[in-house]
């Protein structure tokens, strides 16, 4: 079967680094591109996100998920993540492939990016508000702020190998942008924003974007996506906000680390023009 099998997991944006590398791999070998959610079947957190989007390809049948049973593997190419740092030589597998990991590196995909961008489009129209949304990003020079906080805060497990980004460090990188763009708008992404409300402080202008029942988590990334330049969490969320914007003039702060131990090795999850600041002070990082 020329297949390439993409596991996936966790949720949206994660499952949209999963998807980057399995189209990238499947247009490259010229491969049907299927998904195993088995994983998210079984998981009362997470579920399968990609259907609120315009991505290529489809869940596998249960033929398809048979053909990559283990008594296959010699026929299979088995492509599991073993480290954070991008691994060069995981393009050059030929299908069938099943793919296992998260892949957290725009270098899996690098020259997909106008594909991409064509996929990660939503299947439906913005909302009425989020139209509203959009038109005041593109009048204006727009800066999507997202601040993750949610499990980063109140899970002490997901807290202590995340952490959540300090206030001094919203506050400081709005300022860092409000100094040198004063009539920058700064549209706030949270899933608590009455904390953003409380305690970000700023003479710029700040726009709080409501939480909304009637609105998928997708739409929020396309909206923070057609913003000009991006404040992010350490959230794989704002990763694929930022990136979405195709502008090599966009201005991108990003928190290090990324996660609560520096050891992790995040060099090529950060894009090469990012400016890095301190998670909890705000303060610049080499």
């Amino acid at each position: 079967m020329d297949i390439v099998m993409v596991r996936l997991l966790g949720g949206l944006a994660n499952q949209l680094f999963q998807y980057a590398l399995g189209r990238t791999l499947a247009i490259r070998t010229g491969a049907l591109l299927r998904f195993d959610t088995r994983d998210l079947d079984n998981d009362t957190l997470r579920d399968y996100a990609l259907d609120v989007l315009n991505v290529r390809g489809c869940k596998a049948s249960l033929a398809e998920l048979d053909y990559f049973r283990p008594e296959n593997s010699s026929k299979i190419t088995l492509l599991q993540e073993k480290s954070f740092t991008y691994d060069p030589t995981i393009r050059l597998a030929q299908a069938p492939i099943y793919l296992s990991g998260y892949w957290q590196s725009e270098k899996y995909f690098f020259d997909m990016d106008s594909v991409l961008r064509q996929d990660i489009t939503l299947a439906t129209p913005l909302s009425q508000l989020g139209n509203e949304l959009a038109k005041r990003m593109e009048a204006t020079n727009s800066v999507s702020v997202h601040v993750r906080r949610g499990d980063y805060v109140t899970n002490s497990h997901t807290n202590t190998y995340h952490g959540a980004v300090g206030v001094d460090y919203i506050n400081k990188s709005i300022q860092h942008i409000h100094t040198t763009h004063p009539s920058s708008v700064f549209f706030v992404f949270s899933d608590d924003i009455e904390w953003t409300k409380a305690n970000l402080k700023s003479e710029a202008e700040l726009v709080f974007v409501p939480a909304r029942p009637d609105a998928c988590d997708a739409e929020d990334m396309i909206l923070m996506g057609r913003c000009k330049h991006h404040i992010l969490s350490n959230s794989s969320f704002s990763w694929w906000g930022a990136w979405l914007n195709p502008s090599r003039r966009k201005i991108v702060i990003a928190p290090s680390p990324w996660f609560r131990n520096p050891e992790n090795d995040t060099r090529d999850l950060y894009g090469e023009r990012w400016l890095k600041l301190s998670i909890q002070t705000g303060d610049k990082v080499a």
